[in-house]
């Protein structure tokens, strides 16, 4: 690999990290429009707190408030989707970036739709997608987010595990990068590559669209976010059962070995928070009392 797509590479890596799960709707909180729960009860030693993240953002556009960092830093553990400071992290995301059985995005896209894509990628983010072709599609779509944003993204995750490690608080992950990484598997490559061109062709929405996501987000209304977010034209619709349901049903399993005894500071994208199945039910089924903060 040459030295120049060693560095896209190198980028690819760290925006993958960012928006990793950018992509399944927010989803209503059914008695509350908090971002941040505490969790209680069950004979818990110490409180733990579950809070919805939404994972890129413009710089400055999101700092720990009042309600959410004096939580962060009284706990024992900062617990996100996946571990940032493991040092294997950056390795493991670049395998797991590959499509399998040698399928290419030339081999997906018909020739004009592989131009297009090269030619906005070229035109408009700075390189080819050449170095990128046997990487899944839905790592070009993370990689568009910079353009629809214009700016560098960065993410809620990114300074909660600064925060976490300037303060000496231990770092964990409820699933590895390739439990993330397989799900991509799932969503059909074609799927995948069509979202990019979705994405290419309507540019001007997906800006809109992502600008009235973060200021609802700010507002914390969840139910509007919900019927936002419920028309958009940039979600994997249909594959919710495995992007969200059957992981929140694995990370509450997990959570229930991590709570007992320790405090947590959960950060997960919030479309995990809402609905029937969602993770603030799934812990109350499961005996733990969950109380809304306001104002996170």
């Amino acid at each position: 690999m040459t030295s120049r797509s060693s560095a896209i590479v190198s980028v690819l890596v760290r925006i993958a990290v960012a928006v990793f799960f950018c992509f399944p709707v927010l989803t209503y909180a059914q008695d509350s429009g908090s971002l941040l729960w505490e969790i209680s009860g069950n004979h818990l030693k110490k409180k733990s707190y579950l809070f919805g993240t939404i994972h890129v953002f413009c710089p400055g556009d999101f700092a720990p408030g009042d309600s959410l960092k004096p939580r962060l830093l009284a706990a024992d553990r900062l617990v996100l989707e996946m571990d940032m400071t493991d040092p294997e992290l950056m390795q493991a995301l670049m395998q797991g970036m590959m499509m399998k059985d040698g399928v290419t995005l030339r081999g997906l896209l018909s020739e004009p739709e592989y131009e297009k894509i090269d030619r906005f990628f070229t035109d408009s983010v700075g390189f080819s997608i050449a170095p990128l072709s046997g990487s899944k599609p839905f790592i070009l779509t993370s990689l568009l987010f910079g353009h629809v944003l214009q700016c560098s993204p960065q993410s809620v995750e990114e300074q909660l595990t600064t925060l976490a490690e300037k303060n000496g608080i231990a770092v964990t992950g409820l699933e590895t990068p390739q439990e993330q990484a397989a799900l991509f598997d799932l969503i059909p490559y074609r799927t995948q590559a069509e979202m990019v061109l979705r994405m290419i062709d309507s540019i001007h929405m997906a800006r809109e669209e992502f600008t009235g996501l973060l200021d609802l987000y700010r507002s914390q209304d969840i139910r509007k976010l919900y019927e936002y977010v419920s028309k958009s034209q940039f979600d994997f619709n249909g594959f919710e059962n495995f992007l969200l349901t059957d992981r929140n049903r694995k990370w509450v399993s997990r959570l229930e070995k991590l709570l007992p005894d320790a405090s947590s500071f959960i950060a997960v994208g919030a479309a995990h928070l809402g609905g029937e199945e969602g993770l603030v039910q799934l812990l109350r089924s499961k005996g733990y009392t969950l109380s809304p903060v306001y104002n996170p």
